[in-house]
Parts: C-alpha cells; structure tokens; sequence
C-alpha cells in the first residue's frame, strides 16, 4: 500500500466511524455493506463527507463499490483528475 493509500484510507476510517459511530479497523478488503454494516442513507452520508473532506466529486459512472479497497481506488482517481496538468509556456 503507498503512502497516499494509507493516508486515504486513515481518513476514511475517521470518516466511518464518525458516520457508524463505532472506532474500528477499517481493511480494504471490508464490504461496505455487509462488514461494516452500511445501509443505503449511510451509504449515501458517507459519500458527502468523503466529498467535503477530499473536495472529490464521487460519481461512479456506474461503477460499482463494495469495498473500502474500491472506495479508496475511487477517492484516489478522483484525487489525481483534480491535480491541475503542468502548463507548458
């Protein structure tokens, strides 16, 4: 895991447990829904403080998450098409 996936997924797990209300080991492989027990409208909250806290628009283009692995490849695509592109002169 790089650095930055870490990072992503440290944050992610404070974003979870203030969404559950629960602190716990968060691993990539955990699903959404049934390891962490996530419903739809959480689902849905989690998604709007992953935007505020990342500054990330999350929309899948029907790609489908299942996992905190998915969530944080997801976070993290979205993190480097939000990195303006070098300006050449």
């Amino acid at each position: 895991m790089s650095p930055r996936e870490a990072e992503i997924l440290a944050t992610l797990g404070d974003l979870l447990a203030r969404e559950t209300g629960t602190r716990r080991e968060v691993a990539l492989g955990a699903d959404l829904q049934r390891d962490l027990q996530l419903d739809s409208m959480s689902l849905l909250s989690l998604a709007v403080r992953i935007e505020d806290t990342f500054l990330v628009r999350l929309d899948e283009d029907g790609e489908t998450l299942r996992t905190v692995g998915d969530l944080v490849s997801l976070i993290e695509r979205r993190l480097d098409e939000a990195v303006p592109k070098e300006v050449l002169p």
